[in-house]
Protein backbone atom coordinates (compact mmCIF):
# COMPACT_ATOMS: atom_id res chain seq x y z
CA UNK A 1 0.00 0.00 0.00
CA UNK A 2 0.90 3.51 -0.57
CA UNK A 3 0.69 4.71 2.71
CA UNK A 4 2.72 1.71 4.30
CA UNK A 5 5.71 2.76 1.68
CA UNK A 6 5.23 6.76 2.21
CA UNK A 7 5.90 6.18 6.20
CA UNK A 8 8.64 3.06 5.57
CA UNK A 9 10.15 6.05 3.13
CA UNK A 10 10.07 8.61 6.37
CA UNK A 11 11.34 6.21 8.96
CA UNK A 12 14.43 5.29 6.54
CA UNK A 13 15.04 9.15 5.90
CA UNK A 14 15.06 9.71 9.40
CA UNK A 15 17.92 7.24 10.42
CA UNK A 16 20.15 7.56 7.00
CA UNK A 17 21.09 11.20 6.38
CA UNK A 18 20.96 10.48 2.87
CA UNK A 19 19.69 7.81 0.29
CA UNK A 20 19.19 7.29 -3.04
CA UNK A 21 16.46 6.44 -5.31
CA UNK A 22 17.89 3.61 -6.50
CA UNK A 23 18.38 2.33 -3.00
CA UNK A 24 14.68 2.81 -1.88
CA UNK A 25 13.12 1.24 -4.81
CA UNK A 26 15.22 -1.57 -4.01
CA UNK A 27 14.22 -1.71 -0.60
CA UNK A 28 10.09 -1.25 -1.86
CA UNK A 29 10.69 -3.05 -5.01
CA UNK A 30 9.00 -0.53 -7.16
CA UNK A 31 11.07 1.89 -9.85
CA UNK A 32 12.56 5.07 -9.03
CA UNK A 33 9.73 6.96 -10.72
CA UNK A 34 7.74 5.38 -8.03
CA UNK A 35 9.72 6.89 -5.58
CA UNK A 36 10.04 9.97 -6.93
CA UNK A 37 6.45 10.37 -6.78
CA UNK A 38 6.34 9.49 -3.16
CA UNK A 39 9.08 11.67 -2.83
CA UNK A 40 6.74 14.82 -3.98
CA UNK A 41 3.77 13.48 -1.55
CA UNK A 42 5.20 13.51 1.12
CA UNK A 43 6.09 17.23 0.55
CA UNK A 44 2.57 18.01 -0.28
CA UNK A 45 1.43 16.07 3.15
CA UNK A 46 4.44 18.76 5.26
CA UNK A 47 7.11 16.36 5.59
CA UNK A 48 10.55 18.22 4.76
CA UNK A 49 11.84 15.83 2.21
CA UNK A 50 13.94 16.94 -0.54
CA UNK A 51 16.19 15.81 -3.09
CA UNK A 52 19.34 16.91 -4.63
CA UNK A 53 21.41 15.99 -8.05
CA UNK A 54 25.05 15.00 -9.01
CA UNK A 55 27.89 13.71 -6.90
CA UNK A 56 26.78 13.38 -3.26
CA UNK A 57 22.95 14.06 -3.56
CA UNK A 58 20.34 11.90 -3.09
CA UNK A 59 17.01 12.21 -0.99
CA UNK A 60 16.69 13.80 2.75
CA UNK A 61 15.15 14.90 5.22
CA UNK A 62 15.51 18.22 6.63
CA UNK A 63 17.86 18.08 9.93
CA UNK A 64 15.45 18.28 12.93
CA UNK A 65 12.57 16.93 11.81
CA UNK A 66 10.14 14.80 14.54
CA UNK A 67 7.50 12.76 13.93
CA UNK A 68 3.89 14.15 15.48
CA UNK A 69 0.83 12.73 16.35
CA UNK A 70 -1.45 12.40 13.20
CA UNK A 71 0.91 10.53 11.69
CA UNK A 72 0.26 7.43 11.72
CA UNK A 73 -3.34 6.29 11.31
CA UNK A 74 -4.67 3.60 13.61
CA UNK A 75 -3.82 0.34 11.53
CA UNK A 76 -0.08 2.11 11.64
CA UNK A 77 0.27 2.53 15.47
CA UNK A 78 -1.39 -0.96 16.47
CA UNK A 79 0.96 -3.16 14.02
CA UNK A 80 3.84 -1.45 15.11
CA UNK A 81 2.65 -2.02 19.18
CA UNK A 82 1.88 -5.63 18.02
CA UNK A 83 5.29 -5.90 16.41
CA UNK A 84 7.19 -4.54 19.35
CA UNK A 85 5.04 -7.05 21.85
CA UNK A 86 6.56 -10.09 19.73
CA UNK A 87 10.29 -8.47 20.63
CA UNK A 88 10.13 -9.37 24.70
CA UNK A 89 13.26 -11.20 25.46
CA UNK A 90 14.53 -10.37 22.22
CA UNK A 91 15.90 -7.10 22.73
CA UNK A 92 16.96 -5.17 26.18
CA UNK A 93 14.07 -4.90 28.22
CA UNK A 94 14.78 -1.03 28.78
CA UNK A 95 15.37 -0.63 25.23
CA UNK A 96 12.14 -2.17 24.36
CA UNK A 97 10.25 0.14 26.89
CA UNK A 98 11.71 3.26 25.64
CA UNK A 99 10.23 2.50 22.52
CA UNK A 100 6.80 1.73 23.35
CA UNK A 101 6.53 4.85 25.66
CA UNK A 102 7.46 6.91 22.41
CA UNK A 103 5.72 4.86 20.37
CA UNK A 104 2.30 5.36 22.71
CA UNK A 105 3.18 8.89 22.77
CA UNK A 106 2.27 9.46 19.19
CA UNK A 107 -0.96 8.41 20.24
CA UNK A 108 -3.95 11.02 20.23
CA UNK A 109 -6.58 10.53 22.57
CA UNK A 110 -8.99 10.24 19.88
CA UNK A 111 -6.89 7.39 18.60
CA UNK A 112 -6.03 5.74 21.74
CA UNK A 113 -9.28 3.26 21.50
CA UNK A 114 -9.31 2.26 18.40
CA UNK A 115 -5.17 1.54 18.96
CA UNK A 116 -5.63 -0.58 21.96
CA UNK A 117 -8.38 -2.30 20.69
CA UNK A 118 -7.02 -3.41 17.36
CA UNK A 119 -3.55 -4.03 18.87
CA UNK A 120 -5.05 -6.84 21.22
CA UNK A 121 -6.31 -8.86 17.99
CA UNK A 122 -2.64 -10.10 18.12
CA UNK A 123 -0.68 -11.63 20.60
CA UNK A 124 2.24 -12.87 20.06
CA UNK A 125 4.24 -15.35 22.28
CA UNK A 126 7.71 -16.92 20.87
CA UNK A 127 8.06 -18.96 23.78
CA UNK A 128 7.00 -23.06 23.30
CA UNK A 129 4.68 -24.15 25.61
CA UNK A 130 7.48 -25.79 27.29
CA UNK A 131 10.74 -24.81 26.48
CA UNK A 132 14.51 -24.91 27.58
CA UNK A 133 15.49 -22.43 30.34
CA UNK A 134 19.20 -22.47 28.52
CA UNK A 135 18.05 -20.75 25.74
CA UNK A 136 17.02 -17.71 27.45
CA UNK A 137 20.71 -17.07 29.02
CA UNK A 138 21.99 -17.86 25.50
CA UNK A 139 19.98 -15.11 24.18
CA UNK A 140 21.28 -12.57 26.97
CA UNK A 141 24.68 -13.15 26.35
CA UNK A 142 24.10 -13.38 22.41
CA UNK A 143 22.38 -9.66 22.59
CA UNK A 144 25.36 -8.73 24.78
CA UNK A 145 28.08 -9.78 21.95
CA UNK A 146 25.51 -7.73 19.48
CA UNK A 147 25.92 -4.73 20.78
CA UNK A 148 29.41 -4.35 21.37
CA UNK A 149 30.11 -7.07 18.52
CA UNK A 150 31.86 -9.62 20.55
CA UNK A 151 32.98 -12.33 19.58
CA UNK A 152 31.45 -16.28 21.00
CA UNK A 153 32.61 -19.50 21.57
CA UNK A 154 30.25 -22.28 21.93
CA UNK A 155 30.46 -26.25 21.90
CA UNK A 156 27.58 -26.85 19.22
CA UNK A 157 25.70 -30.14 19.04
CA UNK A 158 25.00 -30.73 14.92
CA UNK A 159 22.31 -33.05 13.66
CA UNK A 160 24.30 -36.11 13.93
CA UNK A 161 25.22 -35.70 17.54
CA UNK A 162 28.64 -34.63 17.13
CA UNK A 163 29.99 -31.99 19.64
CA UNK A 164 32.07 -29.60 17.80
CA UNK A 165 34.04 -25.97 19.54
CA UNK A 166 32.53 -23.47 17.20
CA UNK A 167 34.11 -19.62 17.04
CA UNK A 168 30.91 -17.12 15.96
CA UNK A 169 30.97 -13.55 15.03
CA UNK A 170 27.35 -12.77 15.60
CA UNK A 171 25.20 -10.74 13.43
CA UNK A 172 21.52 -11.83 13.63
CA UNK A 173 19.01 -13.44 15.84
CA UNK A 174 16.79 -15.33 13.76
CA UNK A 175 13.18 -16.67 14.45
CA UNK A 176 12.11 -19.86 12.38
CA UNK A 177 9.35 -22.95 12.93
CA UNK A 178 9.49 -20.47 16.84
CA UNK A 179 12.82 -21.67 17.51
CA UNK A 180 15.40 -19.33 17.69
CA UNK A 181 18.46 -19.27 16.13
CA UNK A 182 22.03 -17.13 15.94
CA UNK A 183 23.05 -16.17 12.40
CA UNK A 184 26.39 -15.38 12.06
CA UNK A 185 30.25 -15.84 10.55
CA UNK A 186 31.68 -19.18 11.66
CA UNK A 187 35.49 -19.06 11.56
CA UNK A 188 36.02 -22.42 12.07
CA UNK A 189 34.01 -23.00 8.76
CA UNK A 190 34.60 -19.59 7.14
CA UNK A 191 31.18 -18.85 6.04
CA UNK A 192 27.79 -17.56 7.72
CA UNK A 193 26.06 -20.48 9.18
CA UNK A 194 23.04 -20.50 11.20
CA UNK A 195 23.26 -22.13 14.89
CA UNK A 196 20.20 -23.26 16.75
CA UNK A 197 19.75 -22.13 20.23
CA UNK A 198 18.81 -25.77 21.84
CA UNK A 199 22.11 -27.05 20.12
CA UNK A 200 24.15 -25.12 22.10
CA UNK A 201 25.52 -26.83 24.99
CA UNK A 202 27.41 -23.60 26.29
CA UNK A 203 28.35 -20.28 25.34
CA UNK A 204 30.95 -17.53 26.24
CA UNK A 205 31.33 -13.87 24.96
CA UNK A 206 35.14 -13.57 24.60
CA UNK A 207 36.71 -9.91 24.78
CA UNK A 208 38.09 -10.17 20.88
CA UNK A 209 35.69 -8.09 18.85
CA UNK A 210 35.44 -7.98 15.21
CA UNK A 211 34.30 -5.70 12.47
CA UNK A 212 30.39 -6.70 11.32
CA UNK A 213 30.78 -7.72 7.45
CA UNK A 214 28.03 -7.57 5.27
CA UNK A 215 25.42 -10.44 5.77
CA UNK A 216 24.25 -12.29 2.95
CA UNK A 217 20.53 -13.30 3.29
CA UNK A 218 20.34 -16.56 5.20
CA UNK A 219 18.34 -18.72 3.01
CA UNK A 220 15.57 -19.58 5.65
CA UNK A 221 12.80 -21.12 2.94
CA UNK A 222 12.85 -24.69 2.44
CA UNK A 223 10.26 -25.12 0.46
CA UNK A 224 11.98 -25.14 -3.09
CA UNK A 225 14.39 -27.81 -1.85
CA UNK A 226 11.46 -29.65 0.03
CA UNK A 227 9.85 -29.96 -2.99
CA UNK A 228 12.33 -31.47 -4.89
CA UNK A 229 12.99 -34.51 -1.75
CA UNK A 230 9.27 -34.61 -1.34
CA UNK A 231 6.69 -37.59 -1.97
CA UNK A 232 3.64 -38.49 -0.65
CA UNK A 233 2.72 -41.17 1.90
CA UNK A 234 -0.86 -42.65 2.58
CA UNK A 235 -1.10 -42.88 6.32
CA UNK A 236 -4.19 -44.30 8.41
CA UNK A 237 -4.77 -42.43 11.89
CA UNK A 238 -7.04 -42.39 14.86
CA UNK A 239 -9.31 -39.35 14.92
CA UNK A 240 -7.66 -37.99 18.06
CA UNK A 241 -4.41 -37.59 16.31
CA UNK A 242 -5.78 -35.67 13.75
CA UNK A 243 -5.01 -32.50 15.41
CA UNK A 244 -1.43 -33.04 15.09
CA UNK A 245 -1.52 -34.41 11.80
CA UNK A 246 -3.20 -31.16 10.60
CA UNK A 247 0.52 -29.12 11.65
CA UNK A 248 1.67 -30.94 9.17
CA UNK A 249 -1.22 -31.46 5.54
CA UNK A 250 -4.73 -29.67 5.06
CA UNK A 251 -7.56 -30.57 5.85
CA UNK A 252 -8.54 -31.68 2.49
CA UNK A 253 -6.00 -34.44 2.54
CA UNK A 254 -7.87 -36.28 4.87
CA UNK A 255 -10.49 -38.96 4.11
CA UNK A 256 -12.64 -40.61 6.26
CA UNK A 257 -11.98 -44.48 7.59
CA UNK A 258 -14.98 -45.51 9.36
CA UNK A 259 -15.95 -43.79 12.53
CA UNK A 260 -12.57 -44.01 14.23
CA UNK A 261 -10.17 -43.49 11.83
CA UNK A 262 -8.91 -40.99 8.93
CA UNK A 263 -6.74 -41.88 5.25
CA UNK A 264 -4.19 -39.25 5.13
CA UNK A 265 -2.12 -38.39 2.46
CA UNK A 266 0.96 -36.97 4.20
CA UNK A 267 3.96 -35.32 2.57
CA UNK A 268 7.20 -37.32 3.64
CA UNK A 269 10.82 -36.80 2.58
CA UNK A 270 12.96 -39.76 3.25
CA UNK A 271 15.09 -38.76 6.20
CA UNK A 272 15.38 -39.46 9.99
CA UNK A 273 13.80 -36.26 10.85
CA UNK A 274 10.22 -37.45 9.15
CA UNK A 275 10.44 -41.22 10.52
CA UNK A 276 10.78 -39.69 13.86
CA UNK A 277 8.32 -37.40 13.27
CA UNK A 278 5.63 -40.71 12.14
CA UNK A 279 6.99 -42.31 15.41
CA UNK A 280 6.01 -39.58 17.42
CA UNK A 281 2.09 -40.64 16.53
CA UNK A 282 2.52 -43.81 18.19
CA UNK A 283 0.24 -46.75 17.40
CA UNK A 284 -2.24 -44.34 16.56
CA UNK A 285 -0.55 -44.18 13.29
CA UNK A 286 -0.28 -46.81 10.54
CA UNK A 287 2.21 -45.89 7.17
CA UNK A 288 0.24 -47.85 4.61
CA UNK A 289 2.39 -47.33 1.72
CA UNK A 290 4.44 -46.86 -0.28
CA UNK A 291 5.82 -50.19 0.44
CA UNK A 292 9.36 -49.49 0.96
CA UNK A 293 8.33 -46.55 3.80
CA UNK A 294 6.38 -49.33 5.06
CA UNK A 295 8.75 -51.82 5.86
CA UNK A 296 11.10 -48.92 6.87
CA UNK A 297 8.88 -48.09 9.39
CA UNK A 298 8.47 -51.55 10.51
CA UNK A 299 12.32 -52.24 11.00
CA UNK A 300 12.50 -48.80 13.25
CA UNK A 301 9.58 -50.21 14.85
CA UNK A 302 11.16 -53.54 15.58
CA UNK A 303 14.54 -52.32 16.86
CA UNK A 304 12.98 -49.57 18.86
CA UNK A 305 10.74 -52.43 20.70
CA UNK A 306 13.91 -54.50 20.41
CA UNK A 307 15.91 -51.69 22.37
CA UNK A 308 12.79 -51.95 25.14
CA UNK A 309 12.67 -55.58 25.40
CA UNK A 310 15.96 -56.08 27.52
CA UNK A 311 17.65 -54.24 24.59
CA UNK A 312 21.61 -54.25 26.23
CA UNK A 313 21.44 -57.77 26.75
CA UNK A 314 20.57 -58.07 22.86
CA UNK A 315 22.92 -55.38 21.90
CA UNK A 316 25.84 -57.66 24.20
CA UNK A 317 24.69 -60.66 22.29
CA UNK A 318 24.96 -58.69 18.86
CA UNK A 319 28.52 -57.64 19.37
CA UNK A 320 29.59 -61.05 21.16
CA UNK A 321 28.34 -62.71 17.67
CA UNK A 322 29.82 -60.31 15.91
CA UNK A 323 33.12 -60.40 17.13
CA UNK A 324 33.22 -64.25 17.57
CA UNK A 325 32.67 -64.33 13.60
CA UNK A 326 35.82 -62.12 13.16
CA UNK A 327 37.39 -63.82 15.29
CA UNK A 328 37.66 -67.20 13.26
CA UNK A 329 37.85 -64.67 10.25
CA UNK A 330 41.24 -66.67 8.32
CA UNK A 331 42.92 -63.36 6.83
CA UNK A 332 43.90 -62.97 3.25
CA UNK A 333 46.50 -61.15 3.62
CA UNK A 334 48.46 -58.96 5.74
CA UNK A 335 46.80 -56.18 5.18
CA UNK A 336 43.66 -57.86 7.20
CA UNK A 337 45.30 -59.46 9.44
CA UNK A 338 46.78 -56.20 10.80
CA UNK A 339 42.94 -54.82 10.12
CA UNK A 340 41.59 -57.90 12.20
CA UNK A 341 43.59 -56.62 15.67
CA UNK A 342 42.21 -53.18 15.33
CA UNK A 343 39.21 -54.17 14.90
CA UNK A 344 38.98 -56.77 17.26
CA UNK A 345 40.72 -54.13 20.05
CA UNK A 346 38.13 -51.82 19.12
CA UNK A 347 34.88 -54.23 20.47
CA UNK A 348 36.64 -55.29 22.99
CA UNK A 349 38.31 -51.96 24.51
CA UNK A 350 35.23 -49.39 23.32
CA UNK A 351 31.47 -50.30 23.52
CA UNK A 352 30.56 -47.45 21.48
CA UNK A 353 32.66 -47.95 18.33
CA UNK A 354 29.26 -48.91 16.55
CA UNK A 355 28.18 -45.34 17.18
CA UNK A 356 29.35 -42.90 14.25
CA UNK A 357 30.25 -39.76 16.49
CA UNK A 358 33.71 -42.45 18.19
CA UNK A 359 36.87 -41.52 16.39
CA UNK A 360 36.74 -45.11 15.19
CA UNK A 361 33.72 -46.84 14.32
CA UNK A 362 31.87 -49.65 12.96
CA UNK A 363 30.70 -49.82 9.05
CA UNK A 364 29.78 -52.28 7.23
CA UNK A 365 29.63 -52.87 3.39
CA UNK A 366 28.44 -55.51 0.76
CA UNK A 367 30.06 -56.32 -2.36
CA UNK A 368 27.68 -57.25 -4.74
CA UNK A 369 28.29 -59.63 -7.80
CA UNK A 370 25.80 -61.31 -10.34
CA UNK A 371 25.42 -65.21 -10.11
CA UNK A 372 28.09 -66.06 -12.28
CA UNK A 373 30.44 -63.81 -10.46
CA UNK A 374 31.70 -61.43 -13.69
CA UNK A 375 29.96 -59.06 -12.81
CA UNK A 376 30.16 -56.23 -10.02
CA UNK A 377 27.19 -53.58 -8.57
CA UNK A 378 28.56 -49.62 -8.34
CA UNK A 379 27.08 -46.50 -7.22
CA UNK A 380 28.22 -43.17 -7.88
CA UNK A 381 28.49 -42.09 -4.03
CA UNK A 382 28.37 -38.23 -4.40
CA UNK A 383 30.78 -37.17 -1.33
CA UNK A 384 33.53 -38.97 -2.64
CA UNK A 385 33.54 -38.03 -6.40
CA UNK A 386 33.33 -42.11 -7.03
CA UNK A 387 32.45 -44.75 -8.34
CA UNK A 388 32.17 -46.71 -5.32
CA UNK A 389 31.17 -50.44 -3.67
CA UNK A 390 27.84 -49.89 -1.28
CA UNK A 391 27.59 -49.73 2.32
CA UNK A 392 26.98 -47.78 5.65
CA UNK A 393 27.53 -46.85 9.48
CA UNK A 394 26.42 -49.28 11.99
CA UNK A 395 25.03 -46.77 13.94
CA UNK A 396 24.43 -48.39 16.69
CA UNK A 397 23.33 -51.96 15.50
CA UNK A 398 25.34 -54.74 16.27
CA UNK A 399 23.73 -56.96 13.20
CA UNK A 400 25.87 -55.13 10.49
CA UNK A 401 24.61 -58.53 7.87
CA UNK A 402 21.58 -56.52 8.18
CA UNK A 403 22.49 -53.37 8.18
CA UNK A 404 24.57 -53.97 4.67
CA UNK A 405 21.39 -55.34 3.32
CA UNK A 406 19.12 -52.73 4.06
CA UNK A 407 21.88 -50.19 2.96
CA UNK A 408 21.76 -52.15 -0.39
CA UNK A 409 17.90 -51.82 -0.72
CA UNK A 410 18.30 -47.91 0.30
CA UNK A 411 21.01 -47.29 -2.27
CA UNK A 412 20.01 -49.18 -5.26
CA UNK A 413 16.58 -50.45 -4.49
CA UNK A 414 17.36 -54.14 -4.60
CA UNK A 415 15.20 -56.01 -2.53
CA UNK A 416 16.65 -59.39 -3.20
CA UNK A 417 19.92 -60.37 -2.41
CA UNK A 418 21.12 -63.34 -1.29
CA UNK A 419 24.41 -63.21 1.59
CA UNK A 420 26.94 -65.65 0.53
CA UNK A 421 27.56 -67.91 3.18
CA UNK A 422 31.85 -67.67 3.70
CA UNK A 423 32.55 -69.02 6.82
CA UNK A 424 30.78 -68.62 10.40
CA UNK A 425 29.29 -64.72 10.38
CA UNK A 426 29.39 -65.06 6.70
CA UNK A 427 32.28 -62.71 7.28
CA UNK A 428 34.06 -61.81 3.36
CA UNK A 429 36.61 -59.34 4.01
CA UNK A 430 37.71 -57.07 6.55
CA UNK A 431 39.03 -53.62 6.03
CA UNK A 432 40.10 -50.37 8.49
CA UNK A 433 39.22 -47.89 6.01
CA UNK A 434 41.02 -43.69 6.38
CA UNK A 435 38.05 -41.34 5.73
CA UNK A 436 39.41 -37.60 5.01
CA UNK A 437 37.82 -34.77 6.60
CA UNK A 438 34.63 -33.87 4.19
CA UNK A 439 31.67 -32.01 4.15
CA UNK A 440 28.04 -33.50 4.00
CA UNK A 441 25.10 -31.88 4.48
CA UNK A 442 26.52 -28.71 4.88
CA UNK A 443 28.43 -29.36 8.25
CA UNK A 444 32.10 -30.36 8.45
CA UNK A 445 32.66 -33.75 8.95
CA UNK A 446 36.40 -34.70 10.82
CA UNK A 447 38.61 -37.48 9.70
CA UNK A 448 38.03 -40.59 11.22
CA UNK A 449 38.22 -44.33 10.41
CA UNK A 450 35.83 -47.20 9.41
CA UNK A 451 36.36 -50.41 11.01
CA UNK A 452 34.58 -52.42 8.18
CA UNK A 453 32.85 -55.76 7.71
CA UNK A 454 32.52 -56.73 4.09
CA UNK A 455 29.76 -59.04 3.29
CA UNK A 456 29.40 -60.92 -0.19
CA UNK A 457 25.83 -61.22 -2.00
CA UNK A 458 24.48 -62.16 -5.11
CA UNK A 459 21.43 -60.29 -7.14
CA UNK A 460 20.19 -60.79 -10.23
CA UNK A 461 21.16 -58.18 -12.89
CA UNK A 462 17.69 -58.12 -13.91
CA UNK A 463 16.42 -56.92 -10.50
CA UNK A 464 15.65 -53.54 -10.68
CA UNK A 465 17.85 -50.28 -9.58
CA UNK A 466 17.57 -46.90 -9.42
CA UNK A 467 19.89 -44.29 -7.01
CA UNK A 468 19.55 -42.61 -3.92
CA UNK A 469 19.79 -39.24 -4.81
CA UNK A 470 20.81 -37.34 -2.22
CA UNK A 471 23.74 -39.78 -1.60
CA UNK A 472 24.53 -41.16 -5.08
CA UNK A 473 23.61 -40.02 -8.71
CA UNK A 474 23.50 -43.65 -10.49
CA UNK A 475 23.81 -47.12 -9.82
CA UNK A 476 25.14 -49.70 -12.43
CA UNK A 477 26.23 -53.06 -13.54
CA UNK A 478 30.14 -53.07 -14.11
CA UNK A 479 32.54 -55.90 -15.03
CA UNK A 480 34.23 -57.19 -12.11
CA UNK A 481 38.03 -55.20 -13.52
CA UNK A 482 35.96 -51.79 -14.53
CA UNK A 483 35.46 -51.24 -10.63
CA UNK A 484 39.25 -50.68 -10.50
CA UNK A 485 39.08 -48.65 -13.54
CA UNK A 486 36.15 -46.65 -12.42
CA UNK A 487 37.67 -45.80 -8.68
CA UNK A 488 39.76 -42.48 -8.13
CA UNK A 489 40.67 -43.73 -4.82
CA UNK A 490 44.02 -45.05 -5.48
CA UNK A 491 44.10 -47.03 -2.00
CA UNK A 492 40.71 -48.41 -2.59
CA UNK A 493 41.10 -49.53 -5.68
CA UNK A 494 44.81 -51.35 -4.86
CA UNK A 495 44.26 -52.66 -1.69
CA UNK A 496 40.05 -53.28 -1.54
CA UNK A 497 38.89 -53.80 -4.80
CA UNK A 498 42.02 -55.58 -6.31
CA UNK A 499 41.53 -57.93 -2.91
CA UNK A 500 37.48 -58.88 -3.35
CA UNK A 501 37.92 -59.91 -7.00
CA UNK A 502 41.27 -61.71 -6.14
CA UNK A 503 39.13 -63.36 -3.69
CA UNK A 504 36.23 -64.02 -5.63
CA UNK A 505 38.60 -65.86 -8.14
CA UNK A 506 38.78 -68.55 -5.20
CA UNK A 507 35.19 -69.35 -4.97
CA UNK A 508 34.60 -70.06 -8.86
Amino acid sequence: MKADRLLGITLILLEKECVSASFLADAFEVSTRTIYRDVEALSMAGVPVFSTPGVGGGIRIMPGFKLEKGMFNNDDLSTMLVALSGLEGIVERGTLTSAKAKLQSLISSNQAPQVQLKAGYVRIDRFPWIHNCDVDAHLARIREALSKCNLVSMTYLNQRGEESRRFVEPHQIVFKNGAPYVYGWCRNRRSFRLFKLTRILDLHVLEETFEPRDIPLAELDGTPYARELQSTISLRIKRPIAERVLDYCPFKDFAPDGDDHYLVSFPFIDRDYYYDMLLSFGEDCEVLGPPDIRKKMADKTRRLSDAYADGASTRAEGAANLRAAIAVFEPFNEQEAADKQVILNALDTDPSCFERSTQAHMTCSIWVVDPVMEQTMLVYHNTYGSWSWIGGHADGERDLQVVALRELEEETGVEHAHIVECRPGNVFALEVLAVDGHEKRGEYVSSHLHLNVTYLAVVDPAEPIRPKLDENSGVRWVPLEDAIRLSTEPWIRRRVYRKLIDKLALLT
